[in-house]
């Protein structure tokens, strides 16, 4: 699992430095740099295929339309349907990404997204400690988060043992459990 490797651990502390380190209007490209790092260390060149689909997007829904909006939500089905069920080579969390822009573009339709720029939409969807296990973000939300993040000694105390928990929860009894189903799954299997 990614999530229990040094490399995701390493790369998240220095983004959360560096995230607080900039001024404010440097914030946004810290966290798409650290999400294209993300991406590409563990997914490689398919990070392409989501950058295409991205800039694409935006484009079709930078104005409004009901046409261009209906039109993007076509677009992102066809990519993850291309990828899941033809090619059978699916880049990394292609239906996370999928579920993703869906989202941005029904609330765009629904007007509560307004304006916005290609680096607010690309900071939503590459925020890296969501793009292989979720929950969706919602835009409107995560948008306001990240702009009115303060870095306080708090907010790191509770962010590290929601770590730590999570990491507990994974490691001593998820995979505890799956060994245990596991192997419970093979005797029945034989039997």
């Amino acid at each position: 699992m990614i999530f229990s490797q040094v490399s995701y651990f390493t790369l998240l502390i220095l983004s959360v430095i560096s995230f607080f380190a900039v001024p404010k209007t440097w914030r946004s490209m810290i966290l798409i740099i650290s999400g294209i790092a993300f991406y590409v260390y563990f997914a490689g060149i398919n990070f392409f295929i989501i950058a295409a689909e991205l800039v694409l997007i935006w484009f079709l829904i930078r104005r409004y339309s009901r046409f261009r909006l209906n039109l993007a939500v076509i677009i992102a089905i066809m990519v993850l349907a291309y990828f899941k069920y033809w090619t059978h080579v699916s880049p990394l969390a292609i239906s996370f990404f999928t579920f993703e822009f869906i989202h941005f573009i029904v609330e765009r339709r629904k007007k509560t997204i307004g304006s916005f720029s290609l680096s607010q939409l690309s900071t939503f969807i590459c925020f890296f400690p969501t793009l292989v296990a979720g929950p969706i973000k919602r835009f409107p939300d995560f948008n306001r988060q990240i702009k009115q993040a303060q870095f306080l000694p708090d907010h790191i105390f509770i962010g590290a043992v929601r770590i730590i928990l999570g990491l507990f929860k994974k490691l001593v009894l998820a995979d505890t459990l799956a060994v245990i189903s596991g192997n419970t799954l093979l005797s029945a299997s034989a039997i």
